[in-house]
């Protein structure tokens, strides 16, 4: 289980289109034993509804506000980028710690993500073995850097 440095389990928001991508992650997250709670939107606005808690997320205890936001750049609506730019001008989320975990390698989103907040960029596996490893690397980078960093 990844713990904020209160010894509290962080929640994970998941803003993933793709239904086999959130099934993988979810199934990913299990098998590492990550029993964090993993919250799911699909698409860019319902990920700042969410976060801005707009209907039908304003039930702070059914919808919790999370430590960390996996993010997909490439989702309908407002694309991850978007999301960023949204997050980084706004004062109480630009704090947020955002992964963007995308089938994208294109350098320019790279850039884009980091310049607008971003903590990680991570290219999104195919194969469920290497998923598993991102998911592995996330929980040793959020000890090692994000915890370490008085989060």
């Amino acid at each position: 289980m990844i713990k904020t440095i209160k010894d509290e389990a962080i929640k994970i928001l998941l803003a993933e289109d793709d239904e086999d991508d959130i099934a993988i992650a979810l199934r990913a997250f299990k098998k590492s034993r990550l029993e964090n709670e993993v919250f799911v939107v699909r698409d860019g606005e319902e990920t700042l509804d969410y976060l801005l808690r707009r209907e039908p997320y304003q039930d702070v205890e059914k919808y919790p506000t999370p430590h960390l936001l996996l993010l997909d750049i490439n989702m309908p609506k407002m694309n991850g980028l978007e999301v960023l730019e949204q997050l980084d001008a706004h004062p109480d989320l630009k704090r947020l710690r955002v992964m963007v975990l995308t089938s994208s390698k294109n350098e320019e989103d790279v850039v884009k993500c980091y310049n607008n907040g971003a903590c990680a960029y991570l290219a999104k596996p195919v194969e469920f073995n290497d998923f598993l490893e991102v998911v592995e690397g996330l929980n040793y980078f959020w000890r090692t850097v994000i915890y370490s960093n008085g989060y």
